[in-house]
């Protein structure tokens, strides 16, 4: 599948779930690579999460592997994240693991669908984690990292 069937495909899935005439106009106006569409993808998080346009068997089936690491986003596997930069993380499927963030490094997670993460906060790192549907999050803060944790569950 080529790049422009990619974007025709989950345009068109953003627009029925009600992306908005600015976005389509201004940031979604042309063709996009994988690393742009990922990156509005995040960049609209809360849309993207409340409106579920992201078909996530489509992303896993046409996005190399790499290319959501790359781009912090995991699905469906096992993590072992140990010296995690800065940035936003998003954890989606049933996810497993561990991710650590330390040296004043700034994590904003969000963990999605049956995922269970452990999240370690060291050296004064600051981490933000939303966690919804039936996800499950342990937190650890050591030498003064900071967790801040909003449960998004219904």
């Amino acid at each position: 599948m080529d790049i422009h069937e990619i974007n025709q495909i989950l345009r068109e899935q953003a627009i029925k779930a009600g992306l908005c005439k600015d976005w389509q106009e201004r940031i979604w106006n042309k063709d996009l690579s994988l690393t742009q569409l990922l990156s509005i993808y995040k960049r609209g998080i809360d849309f993207s999460l409340k409106q579920e346009w992201f078909d996530y068997g489509f992303i896993k089936k046409v996005f190399p592997m790499e290319e959501l690491h790359e781009n912090l986003i995991y699905m469906d596997e096992e993590v072992d994240i140990r010296d995690a930069e800065s940035g936003t993380w998003v954890f989606l499927g049933e996810c497993t693991g561990s991710i650590v963030f330390k040296d004043f490094s700034i994590g904003n997670l969000y963990v999605r669908h049956n995922s269970e993460i452990s999240v370690r906060s060291v050296d004064f790192a600051k981490v933000f984690i939303s966690v919804y549907d039936e996800a499950e999050v342990t937190r650890t803060s050591i030498d003064g990292g900071i967790i801040k944790y909003y449960d998004r569950r219904k």
